[in-house]
C-alpha cells in the first residue's frame, strides 16, 4: 500500500491538447451516448456543472467529473453527498460516491480519460502534448508522511517557532529526456483554526517534445508510463528521499 492509499488521496488526470474550438452543444452531442447510459427511468444520474460557449463539465452520481475546454480535457474523482429525508427526524447526509484507494481510482480515471478523449470531435486532427496526474489529500499534520513533515520543519527553522497557518506552492522540474520533460507543482496549505487540515496537492506533469497522436493505443501507452512515474514520485515525496537529498545538499 502506498502513501496515497493510506491518506485516502483522490486523483485527477488530464491531457493537454492542440486547441480545437467547438460549441458546448457539439460536445454534449459527442458525449450523448455516455450520458444517455446514466439515465435511470426519469432520474438523471449525472449533473451538467458547466456549459459555456466552448466548454463542458459534467459529473456522474458516483463522483467522476469530466471537464472539457478547447485546449485540455480532464477526469477527476470527487466525493458526492446527498441529503436524505428521515422519518420523524432531520435529513441525513448519505454518500453517493464509493470511496476507494487512490491506486484503484487512478487506473479508473485514466481509462475514463482515454475514452473521453477519443470521443472528442475530430480527435485525429489534434495532437497531445501533455499528461498530468494529480494527488489531492487532506490530512492532519500529525498524520502527514515523514517527507512532508521534514519539509515543513525545514521551512519553519528560520523562525525557531511552529507556525500554524501557511501556504506553499513550488513548481520544479523532476526529470527529462530528449522526448519529454517532467515537472511537478507542489502545493501545501493549512488554514487557521485548531481543526484545520493540511491540504496537499501534487500535480505531476509530463510534456512531450513533439505532439503525440490521439488514438487508443498511444493514449494507453502514455497513461501507463505516466502512472508508473507519477506514483513513484509521489511515494518519493512522502517517504522523504527527495527532500533528504535536496535539503541536505542545501545545508552544506
Amino acid at each position: 500500500m502506498n502513501w496515497c492509499d493510506k491518506l485516502a488521496s483522490t486523483p485527477a488526470v488530464g491531457f493537454g491538447l492542440d486547441p480545437y474550438v467547438t460549441s458546448s452543444g457539439t460536445l454534449i452531442d459527442a458525449f450523448a451516448p455516455k450520458l444517455s447510459s446514466l439515465v435511470d427511468g426519469e432520474k438523471l444520474r449525472f449533473t451538467i456543472d458547466q456549459s459555456q460557449p466552448c466548454s463542458l463539465t459534467f459529473t456522474t452520481e458516483d463522483g467522476f467529473q469530466t471537464a472539457i475546454d478547447p485546449a485540455k480535457i480532464s477526469v477527476s474523482f470527487v466525493h458526492r453527498l446527498t441529503a436524505k429525508q428521515v422519518s420523524g427526524g432531520p435529513p441525513r447526509l448519505e454518500m453517493l460516491s464509493f470511496p476507494r484507494p487512490y491506486s484503484e481510482l487512478l487506473p479508473t480515471v485514466l481509462k475514463m480519460l482515454i475514452e473521453a478523449t477519443t470521443s472528442l470531435p475530430s480527435p485525429k486532427t489534434r495532437g497531445l502534448h501533455r499528461i498530468g496526474i494529480v494527488a489531492v489529500t487532506g490530512v492532519s499534520e500529525e498524520e502527514a508522511p515523514p517527507g512532508i513533515i521534514r519539509f515543513l520543519d525545514y521551512m519553519r527553522d528560520p523562525w525557531d517557532k511552529v507556525f500554524g497557518t501557511y501556504s506553499f506552492s513550488i513548481a520544479a522540474e523532476v526529470g527529462s529526456t530528449s522526448a519529454w520533460r517532467d515537472r511537478c507543482v507542489h502545493i501545501l496549505a493549512k488554514g487557521d483554526g485548531k481543526d484545520a487540515l493540511l491540504n496537499l496537492s501534487f500535480d505531476w506533469q509530463r510534456t512531450f517534445a513533439k505532439p503525440r497522436p490521439i488514438n487508443p493505443k498511444t493514449l494507453e501507452e502514455i497513461a501507463s508510463e505516466a502512472e508508473i512515474a507519477a506514483l513513484a514520485y509521489f511515494e518519493e515525496l512522502a517517504e522523504g528521499n527527495r527532500f533528504d537529498a535536496n535539503l541536505d545538499r542545501q545545508a552544506q
